[in-house]
């Protein structure tokens, strides 16, 4: 699928969310709330992991410190993936992703294309990761 397609599909949403996100809210009168996933980990917790490994490598100088550097890589991966899903659940798009077993790059791509962010870091740091020898 050529990018100028792709752009033409995304373009109608980019332009509602640009124009409708403030609107974006929940009625408090009522007591509607959004609905958030439940995952037996969620993004916090696994930046926690990711704090720890630091830790462990900081104060733990070893043979074995390039353990703690991929485990901390891996756990922050999980912390951006997890935090994608939960921005897509809570948008109620998450089973097209899902269905299509689309991956980090995929999302990040998806959100940058409807003019949510554009985020080089975190693309790059999906490139850091993904030639990282375990």
């Amino acid at each position: 699928m050529s990018k100028t397609l792709k752009m033409d599909k995304t373009t109608p949403l980019r332009n509602f969310l640009l124009n409708n996100f403030s609107n974006f809210n929940y009625d408090q009168i009522i007591g509607y709330s959004l609905e958030f996933p439940t995952y037996d980990l969620t993004a916090r917790e696994y930046l926690q992991f990711a704090e720890y490994e630091l830790l462990e490598m900081r104060n733990n100088s070893n043979k074995l410190e390039h353990i703690h550097l991929i485990n901390c890589v891996s756990h922050l991966k999980r912390a951006i993936d997890c935090q994608l899903d939960t921005c897509l659940y809570i948008l109620k798009i998450f089973n097209i992703f899902k269905k299509k077993n689309l991956g980090l790059n995929s999302k990040l791509d998806f959100f940058k294309q409807v003019g949510v962010f554009n985020s080089f870091s975190l693309d790059r740091f999906n490139k850091v990761r993904n030639t990282m020898n375990y």
